[in-house]
C-alpha cells in the first residue's frame, strides 16, 4: 500500500485520472525548461455538443471475439442494426496504439529515425464504450523520454467522437468505398487530393485510401485501410524557407484489453450520486535526474468538484471543478467536463463484484505495444473494509502507477505513480468530503 497507512481511517481520495488532469495544468510552472513539447498531445476533436443523452444508450454487442480487424482472416465489417453504426471492431476494450514523433528542421522521417530534433510517444485510444450517438474514447499519451527509456503516462482524456470517423480515428469501410479518387493534375482538386495505394507499415502491406489537403504552408495527410478504416497514418508538415516541422503517428496495433471489469456496470448506489467533493493536496516529490537541475518538491493544496451531469449504468458524465492553491502566484481555477466508466483502465470506480474475485499478484493484462503489464499487487483490509491494489508498471525499473479500490463500493481510494525520466513522484493526499 502506498500513500495511505494500513492502520488509518479508509478515506476515499482523488482518482488518478483527475490527479493526472491537475499534473497537465501545472505542467508549464513545474517542468524542466528543456523537456521536450509531448509531440503527440492531440486528442479526438469532436466535442460533446447539446443533444440526445449519450448515457442512456447501452453499447452493442459486436465483435465479442476481439479478433484484430487488420488481420486477414478476420470478417469483414458491417451494419450490426444501428441505423448509422460505426464498424464493427469497435467495442468496449478495443485498444489502437499509435507510435510518432515531432521533428523540427528535418526531412519526414520514420519515428525510429527521430534523434535530438524533436521526441517520440506512444499514443493508445480505448473505446470505454459505443452510444447510439457516438462512441466514447479515451487517448492516454506515452512520452518516451529518451530512445529506450520505458514510456510514461504524461496525459489521459476522454471524448466523445462521431460513428463515422471516430474522430479521425476511422472511416467506415462504406464510406471509403463511395469516396472517388480525384483526377491527377486536376487544377480544381490540387489543394485536395484522394488516392488509392498499398501502404506499407514494417513487414505488413496495406490497401489504402491517402487524403492529402494542403493550405498555405502546411500538407496533411491522412491514410485509411480500405477494408476495416483503422487510420494508418497521419501527418501535418509545415515547411517555409527557414524552418520545417514535422508531426506523424502510424498505426501499431489493435487489440482488446483483457481487464475483468470492462464491459462492468455502475451500481445503483453510484448512480445515486449527484457529486463528489474531494479537498486535500497534491504532493509531487522530485528526485534528481542525470544532467538536469533538482526540482524542489510541491504540495499543491486542491479543492475538487465532481458534478453529475448525467448517469447511466456504463456512463457518467461529470463537470470537474479544481480550485488550485498554488504555494507561489496566483490561484488558479479551471473547469472541464469529464466522463466516467467502469470499462475505464483504472478510472474512479471498479464494479465491486469485481474486485471481490481479484487475487493478490494475479495478473490483469499485458500490453504488446507499450510493454506494460496491470497486476493485482495487494489484497489487504483496514478496519474491517477489503482494499485492492492495481498497478500498471512498465520495463524493468521505470514508470509506474499504483490505484487503491474499496472492495464495498468500488471507488478508488489511494493513488501514487512515479516518472522517473521525469524526476517526480506524485501522490494523491485528497479525501472525499462528505
Amino acid at each position: 500500500m502506498h500513500g495511505t497507512s494500513r492502520n488509518a481511517a479508509v478515506r476515499p481520495v482523488l482518482t488518478r485520472l483527475i490527479a493526472l488532469l491537475l499534473v497537465a495544468s501545472l505542467g508549464a510552472a513545474t517542468a524542466h525548461a528543456d523537456e521536450p513539447a509531448n509531440p503527440l498531445e492531440r486528442t479526438p476533436t469532436a466535442p460533446n455538443a447539446p443533444g440526445p443523452n449519450p448515457l442512456d444508450r447501452q453499447p452493442p454487442a459486436g465483435n465479442p471475439g476481439g479478433a484484430n480487424p487488420l488481420d486477414r482472416n478476420g470478417a469483414n465489417n458491417g451494419n450490426n442494426g444501428q441505423a448509422s453504426p460505426p464498424p464493427d471492431w469497435v467495442v468496449p476494450g478495443a485498444r489502437i496504439t499509435q507510435y510518432g514523433a515531432s521533428v523540427q528542421g528535418s526531412k519526414e522521417v520514420k519515428p525510429e529515425q527521430v534523434s535530438g530534433a524533436g521526441g517520440t510517444s506512444y499514443v493508445q485510444y480505448d473505446i470505454v464504450a459505443v452510444t447510439e450517438i457516438g462512441v466514447v474514447l479515451e487517448s492516454r499519451i506515452y512520452f518516451e523520454p529518451r530512445p529506450g527509456a520505458a514510456p510514461e503516462l504524461t496525459n489521459v482524456n476522454t471524448a466523445l467522437v462521431d460513428h463515422a470517423t471516430g474522430g479521425g480515428l476511422w472511416m467506415r469501410p462504406a464510406d471509403i468505398a463511395n469516396t472517388p479518387n480525384t483526377e491527377p493534375n486536376d487544377p480544381n482538386t490540387a489543394d485536395a487530393t484522394v488516392e488509392r495505394g498499398v501502404y506499407q507499415i514494417d513487414d505488413d502491406s496495406y490497401d489504402a485510401i491517402f487524403f492529402i489537403t494542403k493550405a498555405g504552408n502546411t500538407t496533411q495527410r491522412r491514410i485509411y485501410d480500405v477494408r476495416t478504416g483503422i487510420q494508418l497514418y497521419q501527418s501535418d508538415l509545415t515547411e517555409d524557407t527557414q524552418n520545417r516541422s514535422h508531426a506523424y503517428s502510424e498505426y501499431q496495433g489493435y487489440r482488446v484489453a483483457e481487464l475483468p471489469w470492462i464491459g462492468g456496470e455502475f451500481t445503483q448506489q453510484m448512480q445515486g450520486f449527484t457529486k463528489l467533493d474531494y479537498g486535500g493536496a497534491m504532493v509531487m516529490i522530485a528526485e534528481q535526474v542525470p544532467g538536469l537541475d533538482r526540482l524542489p518538491d510541491l504540495r499543491i493544496d486542491v479543492d475538487i468538484e465532481l458534478a453529475f451531469a448525467a448517469t447511466s449504468p456504463v456512463l457518467i458524465g461529470a463537470n470537474i471543478t479544481m480550485d488550485i492553491d498554488m504555494p507561489q502566484g496566483p490561484n488558479q481555477t479551471s473547469e472541464r467536463r469529464e466522463m466516467l466508466s467502469p470499462s475505464q483502465r483504472l478510472g474512479l470506480y471498479i464494479p465491486p463484484d469485481v474486485l471481490s474475485r481479484l487475487e493478490r499478484g494475479q495478473v490483469l493484462d499485458e500490453d504488446p505495444a507499450i510493454g506494460y503489464r496491470i497486476t493485482v499487487t495487494d489484497v489487504f483490509q483496514v478496519q474491517g473494509v477489503t482494499l485492492v491494489e492495481i498497478t500498471e508498471q512498465g520495463r524493468g525499473r521505470g514508470y509506474y502507477s499504483r490505484a487503491t479500490y474499496d472492495a464495498s463500493v468500488g471507488l478508488q481510494v489511494d493513488s501514487e505513480w512515479y516518472q522517473p525520466e521525469m524526476g517526480r513522484r506524485v501522490e494523491s493526499q485528497l479525501q472525499r468530503v462528505e
